[in-house]
């Protein structure tokens, strides 16, 4: 499947899974990787819509799937969940509150995605899980959501994101891993301890420039702050008073109430 197909695919089929926005060039080339069988490293803006990369997989695929998500932090997770769940699909996450029924579930692979934090994945009675006919059949990608943690928690106080390379020992599937963060020690660190080739690994890389965010700066001329900040009221006036939240950071202590009056 190339690229247009997918996109194409992509529009015949959104209305069933609730979702009414364009999918991105990026976002179906970080699927097509995975459904290519290579790992793939997304490096996405913030706000760019890591979830759907992981969901498109699911979405272009013919055959029923499990993807394992590993994310670091509960209230993520639960955000991820609730989308995805809003787009149809069937999802948990593993943790210590789970209900007789999630871990029936899963067992069983009724979930389309299971989330887990890297410790929670790590737990030796989910090995036999895995290593289960029905996982082994139905895995089809592991999912490495904010991987830069991989870099800056894993060498500190959250160490088995050091070990999620053991997860890739129980599958032979695809790992997508994706983030807004990565310098050049911490793409490293990240196939360095998920253990990804050059050779069996694409990189997916969108600038993270956005062309409505800038410094600007004014010379001021006078002391009177009512002149000075003249070219700021022309601006509210005119630009954006329709915003909700303007922040203002002066070096020193002023009044701006007044201003924002205008």
């Amino acid at each position: 499947m190339d690229a247009i197909r997918a996109k194409e695919k992509f529009d015949s089929l959104k209305s069933e899974y609730n979702m009414k926005f364009e999918v991105k060039d990026e976002q179906i080339e970080v699927a097509l990787t995975v459904i290519n069988g290579r790992n793939v490293l997304g490096l996405l803006p913030t706000g760019y819509g890591k979830t759907l990369c992981i969901v498109l997989p699911t979405i272009l695929s013919d055959e029923s799937m499990i993807t394992l998500v590993v994310s670091p932090l509960t209230c993520l997770i639960d955000d991820q969940i609730s989308s995805i769940r809003g787009f149809n699909f069937t999802c948990t996450k593993i943790g210590s509150d789970m209900d007789k029924d999630d871990i029936l579930g899963i067992k069983e692979g009724k979930f389309s995605f299971v989330f887990s934090s890297p410790e929670s994945a790590l737990m030796p009675q989910w090995r036999s899980v895995f290593m289960s006919d029905v996982w082994q059949n139905k895995l089809k990608l592991i999912a490495i959501d904010e991987a830069h943690c991989v870099s800056e928690w894993g060498e500190s106080f959250r160490k088995e994101y050091q070990r999620l390379f053991e997860l890739r020992s129980f599958f032979d599937v695809p790992v997508m891993a994706l983030t807004a963060t990565s310098t050049k020690e911490v793409k490293a660190d990240i196939f360095k301890y998920l253990q990804l080739s050059d050779e069996c690994t694409d990189i997916v890389f969108k600038s993270p420039d956005r062309a409505n965010i800038y410094i600007q700066f004014y010379k001021r001329v006078t002391s009177d702050y009512d002149e000075s900040l003249k070219w700021l009221i022309d601006h509210l006036r005119l630009r954006v008073l329709h915003q909700k939240n303007i922040l203002c950071i002066a070096d020193q202590s002023i009044e701006y109430r007044k201003y924002f009056a205008h």
